[in-house]
C-alpha cells in the first residue's frame, strides 16, 4: 500500500468512527454528504486529522478554518488537506508536521 493510500484508510478510519459506519463503506462511497456528514461532523473531522497527524489547522483564522469545512466535501478533499499539511505547503506556519 502507497503512502496516499495509507493516509486515505486512516482518514477513511476517522470518518467511520464519527458516522458509526465501517471503512470499507468510507472508502466506496468517498463523498462526506452521501455519508451523511454535516458540517458540525466535518469540523469534528478536522479536529480529530488535527489530533491523528499532529497538524495544527488555521485555529487563529476563523475564516480559514470555514473554508476548510465547507471546502471539505469527501474523503479525497481530506486526503488532498492532510497531504498539503504534511508536505508543509497549505500553511508552513501552523504545519506542525
Amino acid at each position: 500500500m502507497n503512502q496516499p493510500e495509507t493516509l486515505r484508510r486512516r482518514i477513511a478510519k476517522l470518518v467511520a468512527t464519527i458516522i458509526g459506519a465501517e471503512v470499507s463503506e468510507v472508502l466506496e462511497t468517498g463523498s462526506f454528504e452521501a455519508l451523511g456528514l454535516d458540517s458540525l461532523s466535518r469540523i469534528e473531522l478536522l479536529v480529530e486529522i488535527e489530533q491523528e497527524f499532529g497538524i495544527q489547522m488555521h485555529d487563529d483564522d476563523p475564516e480559514e478554518g470555514d473554508r476548510q469545512v465547507q471546502e471539505t466535501q469527501s474523503l479525497d478533499d481530506a486526503v488532498k488537506l492532510v497531504q498539503g499539511f504534511l508536505s508543509g505547503k497549505s500553511n508552513p506556519d501552523t504545519c506542525e508536521a
